[in-house]
């Protein structure tokens, strides 16, 4: 994995090793932190995931509510027609009865042939009234029933409008703080490989240091011993001869001679291993090229980061190898001269090596697994 300024902050702090020293507590410090960082990632993505589930759920409910504004609307202009369609046939019921027929109505009434007669006549033009004015009644009923419906459904409608503009609010406050928090376990994470690395190299220059003073310590007692039998062997002096002025220096037998402090045991292995093994670990690294970087992506053709694309081309090998660059760094042989297959390491950054100074990589976020010229400060063979 690697992130813009992981270079910088690990050559910054493994450069100033002799004056800030860091030890195994800085390391388990950092890594608190990043898995403080990591949490608060996960936290806010559980958030994230809430508010967004909140958004779809409401935008279901919006489509529902939406269909009955439109249903009250078309039951409003319903009642509307109907009560027009009444009034209508009320005024040509009134024209008929007073208009056309005039006073002749109410004779018609009086002028009945017999008073059951004349009742009848009298009742239907009652029921006649009664009729519209039960009608007139209805219409302001359902006229006004379904206003306060239409009303009431479009300040609901109002209110998700505004509860939507929240939710999406929040999601992208939500969204900016993880990518925020992501940066900061990416710096964390640089922080954390450049520590472990300074830890490595302090490590190493004590384990140098104490092999140094051993050898010294060695050189001084087969020093001592010399002095010791060039002694033993001096013949005894006459009395009044001064042993200093007769005292000369004499060269040291072979068997004296000083022997060559032995080397240090070297860290370079540049013998070739599986040679299959390290062409199944090219082939893998170009089949992934034009795959997107993907922060803390594995999965082969979909998304990969540096540390997960040379572990996969590893695996394809037959050979499984730490998912980090300074594990894999770890725990692999340290070579100087590459070999197509190898490792190109450097802080907080891991390549495959195919030769010719080149590599595959998958470079950073927002590109792609790509061959670049090799940038390495080591290389790492694992066939």
């Amino acid at each position: 994995m690697r992130k813009s300024g992981k270079i910088f902050i690990a050559s910054l702090i493994t450069g100033s090793l002799i004056a800030t020293p860091l030890y195994a507590s800085d390391i388990d410090a950092i890594e608190m932190q990043k898995q403080e960082a990591e949490a608060a990632v996960n936290n806010l993505q559980k958030e994230l995931q809430d508010a967004l589930g909140k958004i779809s759920r409401l935008e279901a409910d919006m489509v529902i509510k939406a269909d009955e504004i439109t249903k009250a609307n078309t039951d409003l202009e319903t009642a509307r027609k109907r009560s027009e369609e009444q009034y209508q046939a009320m005024k040509y019921r009134i024209r008929y009865m007073y208009e056309d027929g005039g006073i002749a109505a109410f004779e018609k009434i009086f002028t009945s042939g017999s008073v059951a007669e004349m009742l009848n006549r009298a009742e239907y033009v009652q029921k006649v009234h009664s009729y519209d004015r039960k009608m007139l009644d209805e219409y302001v009923r359902t006229k006004n029933s379904v206003g306060e419906l239409k009303a009431r459904l479009e300040q609901e409608r109002k209110n998700m409008e505004a509860l939507d503009a929240e939710l999406t609010a929040r999601s992208d406050r939500l969204s900016q703080m993880i990518a925020s928090k992501q940066g900061e376990v990416s710096d964390l994470d640089a922080r954390l490989q450049a520590a472990v690395i300074a830890e490595e190299e302090r490590k190493a220059e004590e384990a140098r240091r104490a092999q140094e003073e051993a050898e010294r310590q060695r050189e001084e007692k087969r020093r001592q011993q010399i002095v010791q039998n060039q002694q033993e062997q001096q013949p005894n002096r006459p009395s009044g001869v001064s042993e200093d002025t007769d005292r000369r220096p004499s060269a040291p037998s072979v068997s004296e001679k000083p022997s060559e402090p032995s080397a240090p045991p070297s860290q370079d292995h540049n013998s070739a291993g599986d040679m299959s093994a390290a062409q199944k670990i090219v082939q893998a690294a170009y089949s992934q090229i034009g795959v997107p970087y993907e922060w803390g992506g594995t999965t082969p053709n979909v998304g990969l980061d540096c540390s997960g694309l040379t572990s996969y081309c590893h695996s394809v090998a037959g050979i499984s190898i730490s998912r980090t660059s300074s594990a894999q760094l770890a725990g692999g042989k340290r070579v100087t001269n590459p070999l197509p297959g190898d490792i190109c390491w450097t802080p907080g950054h891991v390549a495959i090596y195919i030769g010719n100074g080149k590599m595959i990589e998958a470079p950073d976020k927002n590109q792609y697994v790509k061959i670049s010229n090799v940038r390495a400060s080591a290389y790492i063979r694992y066939w």
